[in-house]
Protein backbone atom coordinates (compact mmCIF):
# COMPACT_ATOMS: atom_id res chain seq x y z
CA UNK A 1 0.00 0.00 0.00
CA UNK A 2 3.20 2.39 0.71
CA UNK A 3 4.70 1.24 -2.18
CA UNK A 4 1.66 2.34 -4.47
CA UNK A 5 0.85 5.68 -2.70
CA UNK A 6 -2.57 4.85 -2.22
CA UNK A 7 -4.91 6.26 0.47
CA UNK A 8 -5.39 4.78 3.85
CA UNK A 9 -7.46 5.35 7.16
CA UNK A 10 -6.02 2.76 9.57
CA UNK A 11 -2.69 0.05 9.10
CA UNK A 12 -0.96 -2.07 11.25
CA UNK A 13 1.72 -1.06 12.94
CA UNK A 14 3.87 -1.18 16.09
CA UNK A 15 6.93 0.79 17.51
CA UNK A 16 9.86 -0.84 16.05
CA UNK A 17 8.71 -2.40 12.69
CA UNK A 18 10.31 -1.88 9.63
CA UNK A 19 7.65 0.74 8.21
CA UNK A 20 6.74 2.41 11.24
CA UNK A 21 8.19 5.80 10.40
CA UNK A 22 6.59 5.63 7.18
CA UNK A 23 3.38 4.98 8.61
CA UNK A 24 3.41 7.34 11.35
CA UNK A 25 4.01 10.48 8.86
CA UNK A 26 0.23 9.92 7.10
CA UNK A 27 -1.37 10.76 10.53
CA UNK A 28 -3.68 7.87 9.95
CA UNK A 29 -5.13 5.12 12.90
CA UNK A 30 -2.38 2.47 13.80
CA UNK A 31 -2.76 -0.87 15.28
CA UNK A 32 -0.06 -0.10 17.92
CA UNK A 33 0.19 -3.60 18.52
CA UNK A 34 2.61 -6.46 17.09
CA UNK A 35 -0.49 -8.87 17.82
CA UNK A 36 -1.36 -9.57 13.97
CA UNK A 37 -4.92 -10.53 14.05
CA UNK A 38 -6.63 -7.88 12.85
CA UNK A 39 -9.12 -5.71 15.35
CA UNK A 40 -12.30 -5.42 13.86
CA UNK A 41 -13.49 -2.60 16.30
CA UNK A 42 -10.72 -0.69 15.03
CA UNK A 43 -11.08 -0.50 11.60
CA UNK A 44 -15.03 -0.31 11.69
CA UNK A 45 -13.97 2.95 13.47
CA UNK A 46 -11.79 3.61 10.44
CA UNK A 47 -14.49 3.35 8.65
CA UNK A 48 -13.19 2.66 5.36
CA UNK A 49 -14.35 1.50 1.85
CA UNK A 50 -12.22 -1.28 1.39
CA UNK A 51 -10.10 -3.53 3.60
CA UNK A 52 -7.00 -5.03 2.23
CA UNK A 53 -6.11 -8.17 4.63
CA UNK A 54 -2.58 -10.17 4.97
CA UNK A 55 -4.12 -14.23 4.67
CA UNK A 56 -2.21 -15.67 7.07
CA UNK A 57 -3.38 -13.20 10.05
CA UNK A 58 -6.71 -14.24 9.92
CA UNK A 59 -8.94 -17.31 9.25
CA UNK A 60 -12.62 -17.89 7.63
CA UNK A 61 -14.48 -16.98 10.78
CA UNK A 62 -12.13 -13.54 10.71
CA UNK A 63 -12.53 -12.78 7.06
CA UNK A 64 -16.37 -12.86 7.15
CA UNK A 65 -16.55 -10.78 10.47
CA UNK A 66 -13.88 -7.92 8.77
CA UNK A 67 -16.37 -8.35 5.04
CA UNK A 68 -19.24 -7.14 7.00
CA UNK A 69 -17.18 -4.05 7.66
CA UNK A 70 -16.05 -3.36 4.20
CA UNK A 71 -15.48 -5.26 1.19
CA UNK A 72 -12.36 -7.28 2.32
CA UNK A 73 -9.61 -8.55 0.06
CA UNK A 74 -7.07 -11.43 1.44
CA UNK A 75 -3.35 -11.53 -0.15
CA UNK A 76 -0.40 -14.12 -0.18
CA UNK A 77 2.73 -12.59 1.00
CA UNK A 78 4.47 -15.46 -0.76
CA UNK A 79 4.50 -13.93 -3.95
CA UNK A 80 3.73 -10.42 -3.18
CA UNK A 81 4.69 -9.34 -6.84
CA UNK A 82 1.56 -11.17 -8.29
CA UNK A 83 -0.19 -9.82 -4.89
CA UNK A 84 0.17 -5.96 -5.60
CA UNK A 85 -0.87 -6.47 -9.17
CA UNK A 86 -3.91 -7.71 -7.89
CA UNK A 87 -4.30 -4.90 -4.94
CA UNK A 88 -3.66 -2.33 -7.72
CA UNK A 89 -6.44 -3.54 -9.56
CA UNK A 90 -8.97 -3.29 -6.97
CA UNK A 91 -7.86 0.20 -6.40
CA UNK A 92 -7.74 1.21 -9.78
CA UNK A 93 -3.67 1.46 -9.60
CA UNK A 94 -2.53 -1.46 -11.74
CA UNK A 95 -0.07 0.83 -14.15
CA UNK A 96 1.22 2.12 -10.53
CA UNK A 97 1.94 -1.39 -9.21
CA UNK A 98 3.57 -2.68 -12.79
CA UNK A 99 5.98 0.47 -12.39
CA UNK A 100 6.73 -0.48 -8.55
CA UNK A 101 7.60 -3.90 -10.12
CA UNK A 102 9.46 -2.85 -12.87
CA UNK A 103 11.82 0.04 -10.87
CA UNK A 104 12.55 -2.94 -8.00
CA UNK A 105 13.71 -5.15 -10.52
CA UNK A 106 15.86 -2.45 -12.14
CA UNK A 107 17.23 -2.01 -8.50
CA UNK A 108 18.02 -5.71 -7.89
CA UNK A 109 19.70 -5.89 -11.34
CA UNK A 110 21.95 -2.76 -10.16
CA UNK A 111 22.82 -4.38 -6.83
CA UNK A 112 23.66 -7.67 -8.68
CA UNK A 113 25.63 -5.65 -10.93
CA UNK A 114 27.74 -3.48 -7.84
CA UNK A 115 28.40 -6.38 -6.10
CA UNK A 116 30.33 -8.55 -8.98
CA UNK A 117 32.13 -5.26 -10.07
CA UNK A 118 33.12 -5.20 -6.45
CA UNK A 119 33.97 -9.17 -5.49
CA UNK A 120 33.69 -10.78 -8.46
CA UNK A 121 31.02 -13.81 -9.40
CA UNK A 122 32.29 -16.22 -6.96
CA UNK A 123 31.39 -15.05 -3.69
CA UNK A 124 28.98 -17.71 -1.92
CA UNK A 125 26.32 -16.34 1.05
CA UNK A 126 24.85 -17.79 3.94
CA UNK A 127 21.59 -16.80 5.68
CA UNK A 128 21.13 -18.02 9.34
CA UNK A 129 19.60 -17.01 12.39
CA UNK A 130 21.99 -18.14 15.67
CA UNK A 131 20.68 -18.69 18.94
CA UNK A 132 22.37 -19.72 22.65
CA UNK A 133 20.65 -23.01 21.61
CA UNK A 134 20.73 -23.75 17.98
CA UNK A 135 21.20 -22.70 14.29
CA UNK A 136 18.96 -22.03 11.25
CA UNK A 137 19.81 -22.17 8.06
CA UNK A 138 17.82 -20.73 5.83
CA UNK A 139 17.17 -21.72 2.16
CA UNK A 140 17.38 -20.47 -1.73
CA UNK A 141 13.37 -20.50 -1.72
CA UNK A 142 13.12 -18.75 1.37
CA UNK A 143 15.07 -15.41 0.61
CA UNK A 144 16.20 -13.57 -2.55
CA UNK A 145 20.25 -13.23 -0.85
CA UNK A 146 21.16 -16.43 -2.61
CA UNK A 147 19.96 -15.48 -6.07
CA UNK A 148 19.44 -12.21 -6.77
CA UNK A 149 22.74 -10.12 -5.61
CA UNK A 150 25.48 -12.65 -7.99
CA UNK A 151 26.65 -14.48 -4.88
CA UNK A 152 26.25 -17.94 -4.39
CA UNK A 153 24.57 -20.34 -2.29
CA UNK A 154 27.17 -21.67 0.31
CA UNK A 155 28.51 -25.35 -0.86
CA UNK A 156 26.67 -26.78 2.63
CA UNK A 157 23.21 -25.53 1.41
CA UNK A 158 22.35 -28.03 -1.26
CA UNK A 159 23.52 -30.96 1.51
CA UNK A 160 21.04 -29.61 3.51
CA UNK A 161 18.70 -29.28 1.61
CA UNK A 162 18.71 -33.30 0.86
CA UNK A 163 18.44 -33.68 4.61
CA UNK A 164 15.38 -31.17 5.59
CA UNK A 165 11.71 -31.66 4.57
CA UNK A 166 11.40 -28.20 5.20
CA UNK A 167 11.57 -25.59 2.07
CA UNK A 168 12.25 -23.02 4.15
CA UNK A 169 15.81 -23.87 6.37
CA UNK A 170 16.98 -26.57 8.49
CA UNK A 171 17.72 -26.54 11.93
CA UNK A 172 20.92 -27.34 13.49
CA UNK A 173 23.01 -27.91 16.62
CA UNK A 174 25.84 -25.33 17.17
CA UNK A 175 28.04 -28.27 16.52
CA UNK A 176 27.39 -28.29 12.94
CA UNK A 177 28.31 -24.50 12.64
CA UNK A 178 31.79 -25.97 10.84
CA UNK A 179 29.45 -26.71 7.69
CA UNK A 180 29.02 -23.38 6.98
CA UNK A 181 32.21 -21.81 4.86
CA UNK A 182 30.56 -18.73 3.19
CA UNK A 183 32.60 -15.56 2.20
CA UNK A 184 29.84 -13.77 3.44
CA UNK A 185 27.26 -14.74 6.40
CA UNK A 186 24.11 -12.39 6.93
CA UNK A 187 22.76 -13.35 10.21
CA UNK A 188 19.35 -12.51 11.84
CA UNK A 189 17.50 -12.11 15.44
CA UNK A 190 13.80 -12.74 16.56
CA UNK A 191 11.51 -12.39 14.36
CA UNK A 192 9.84 -10.51 11.63
CA UNK A 193 7.06 -9.02 14.40
CA UNK A 194 9.32 -8.72 17.33
CA UNK A 195 9.15 -5.37 19.28
CA UNK A 196 12.34 -3.34 19.93
CA UNK A 197 13.06 -4.75 23.01
CA UNK A 198 12.49 -8.57 22.16
CA UNK A 199 14.62 -7.83 19.25
CA UNK A 200 16.99 -6.55 21.41
CA UNK A 201 17.35 -9.48 23.94
CA UNK A 202 17.19 -12.16 20.87
CA UNK A 203 20.78 -9.92 19.43
CA UNK A 204 21.85 -9.80 22.66
CA UNK A 205 22.69 -13.78 22.59
CA UNK A 206 25.35 -13.38 19.84
CA UNK A 207 27.06 -11.99 22.57
CA UNK A 208 27.66 -15.53 24.11
CA UNK A 209 28.00 -17.24 20.32
CA UNK A 210 30.23 -14.89 18.93
CA UNK A 211 32.45 -16.00 22.42
CA UNK A 212 33.01 -19.63 20.93
CA UNK A 213 35.76 -20.88 19.48
CA UNK A 214 33.74 -22.75 17.24
CA UNK A 215 31.70 -19.61 16.04
CA UNK A 216 35.74 -17.54 15.55
CA UNK A 217 36.57 -20.26 13.50
CA UNK A 218 34.05 -19.51 10.49
CA UNK A 219 35.80 -18.25 7.18
CA UNK A 220 33.24 -15.19 7.19
CA UNK A 221 33.76 -14.45 10.85
CA UNK A 222 38.13 -14.63 10.30
CA UNK A 223 37.36 -12.71 7.36
CA UNK A 224 34.78 -10.17 9.36
CA UNK A 225 32.17 -10.58 6.51
CA UNK A 226 29.29 -11.99 9.18
CA UNK A 227 26.75 -9.30 9.32
CA UNK A 228 23.77 -8.75 11.68
CA UNK A 229 20.72 -7.51 9.70
CA UNK A 230 16.96 -6.86 10.86
CA UNK A 231 14.60 -9.66 10.93
CA UNK A 232 12.18 -7.17 10.40
CA UNK A 233 12.56 -6.54 6.81
CA UNK A 234 14.60 -9.63 5.93
CA UNK A 235 11.96 -12.09 7.14
CA UNK A 236 8.86 -9.28 5.64
CA UNK A 237 7.78 -9.40 2.19
CA UNK A 238 7.49 -6.66 -0.36
CA UNK A 239 9.02 -4.45 -2.25
CA UNK A 240 9.99 -1.73 0.23
CA UNK A 241 11.41 -4.81 2.62
CA UNK A 242 13.45 -6.30 -0.50
CA UNK A 243 14.91 -3.03 -0.97
CA UNK A 244 16.04 -2.73 2.38
CA UNK A 245 17.67 -5.63 1.85
CA UNK A 246 19.56 -5.08 -1.33
CA UNK A 247 20.80 -1.92 0.17
CA UNK A 248 22.15 -3.86 3.29
CA UNK A 249 23.76 -6.95 0.75
CA UNK A 250 25.51 -4.01 -1.33
CA UNK A 251 26.64 -1.71 1.72
CA UNK A 252 28.09 -5.25 3.62
CA UNK A 253 29.65 -6.77 0.74
CA UNK A 254 31.61 -3.30 -0.76
CA UNK A 255 32.45 -2.11 3.00
CA UNK A 256 29.56 0.60 3.45
CA UNK A 257 28.04 -1.60 6.20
Amino acid sequence: MLSLEAPMVYAYDFKGYYLDDQLQKLNISLSGSADFKPNPEAILEADPDLIIVQQYSTDEKGYAELSKIAPTIAFAPDDWKSSIVEIGKALGLEDKARAVIQAHEEKLKQAQDTIIQAVGSDKTVAFVRPSDKDLQVFFPSFNLVYTDFGLKPDSSIADLQKKSEDGWGINLSLEDLPLITADYVFAIYGGSIDTEDAHQEAVGTAKQIEKLQIWKSLPAVKKNQVFKVSSRHWMSSGPIAESMEADDVVNAVTGKF
